[in-house]
C-alpha cells in the first residue's frame, strides 16, 4: 500500500487527527468517523482505514487508563456484545482486503451519513428495556464487521447503549471498552496480514502522537465546555465527508 501524500497533506492529516482525537476525548466517540473519510479523500479508502486503526487503538487505551468507572453492573449484558465484536472484527478485517476501492468508498459514505443525518435531525433511538444474549451478539457482530472493514462502528454501538438507557458515566467507559476490543482485533489482523509495515506502519505510529495529545485535551474540555454546538459542527463535517465519499464511489 502506497502513501502518495505531500508534506502539506501530512500536516493536514496530523491536524485532522488532533481535532478528531479531541472530539473523541470530549464525547467518547467520533474519531474514525472524522478521520477515515478525510484520510480516505487524501490517500484512498484503504489507506484511510489503515491509518486510522492504530491511532484509534491508542486513543481507547488512553481513555480507559484514565476512566476508573466500574463496569461490573453491565458485564452480564455487555459480554455478549464484546464476544460478537471479536468475531465480527476478525471477519471484517479479512473482508477488507477483497473489497474494491469504489465499494469501500460507498460503504464508508453510507456509514458516515447514517450516523450524522439522524443525529442532526434529533431522531431518537428506540428504547430497549431489556437485554438478551441474541440481541447483544447481533449488535456486536454487525458492529465488528463495520470495525474490520471501515474502523467506523460507533453509530451501531452508540445507538444500542443509548437505547439501553446508559448515562454518560456508563456510556463513555463502555463504548470505549467496546472500541478497544473491536479495534484491537482489527489491528492484530492487519499485522498478521502484513498490512502494517514500512511507510504505512511509520505513518500510523506517527499519527498516534496527535491522538494522545488530542484525547487528553478532549478529556479536559469535556469537564468544562458544553457539547451541543461543538457536536453539531462535528456532525455537519461528518455528513459532508460521507456525501463526498458516496459521490466518489458511485460516480
Amino acid at each position: 500500500m502506497e502513501l502518495p501524500l505531500s508534506p502539506g497533506q501530512w500536516l493536514a492529516a496530523t491536524v485532522v487527527v488532533l481535532v478528531a482525537a479531541t472530539v473523541k476525548g470530549a464525547v467518547g466517540l467520533g474519531f474514525p468517523v472524522i478521520t477515515v473519510p478525510v484520510l480516505s479523500t487524501m490517500a484512498g479508502p484503504q489507506a484511510g482505514v489503515v491509518l486510522s486503526a492504530l491511532p484509534t487503538l491508542a486513543s481507547n487505551l488512553f481513555i480507559l487508563g484514565l476512566e476508573r468507572t466500574a463496569l461490573r453492573a453491565r458485564w452480564p449484558e455487555m459480554r455478549w456484545v464484546l464476544s460478537g465484536l471479536v468475531v465480527g472484527s476478525a471477519a471484517g478485517a479479512r473482508l477488507f482486503q477483497v473489497l474494491s476501492a469504489d465499494a469501500l468508498c460507498v460503504l464508508l459514505g453510507l456509514v458516515a451519513v447514517a450516523y450524522a443525518l439522524p443525529a442532526l435531525l434529533r431522531v431518537r433511538w428506540l428504547q430497549l428495556r431489556s437485554a438478551s444474549p441474541a440481541r447483544g451478539l447481533a449488535v456486536g457482530l454487525s458492529a465488528g464487521v463495520l470495525c474490520g472493514t471501515t474502523t467506523i462502528f460507533g453509530p451501531v454501538l452508540a445507538g444500542y447503549l443509548d437505547a439501553r438507557g446508559m448515562g454518560r458515566d456508563e456510556f463513555v467507559p463502555w463504548i470505549t471498552a467496546a472500541f478497544l476490543v473491536g479495534v484491537l482485533v482489527q489491528v492484530l489482523s492487519f499485522f498478521q496480514m502484513g498490512v502494517y509495515r514500512g511507510a504505512v506502519l511509520r505513518a500510523a505510529l506517527w499519527l498516534c502522537v496527535p491522538v494522545l495529545a488530542g484525547t487528553a485535551l478532549g478529556g479536559w474540555l469535556r469537564r468544562r465546555l458544553p457539547e451541543g454546538g461543538f457536536r453539531t459542527a462535528l456532525l455537519v463535517v461528518v455528513l459532508v465527508s460521507g456525501v463526498n465519499l458516496l459521490a466518489r464511489g458511485l460516480l
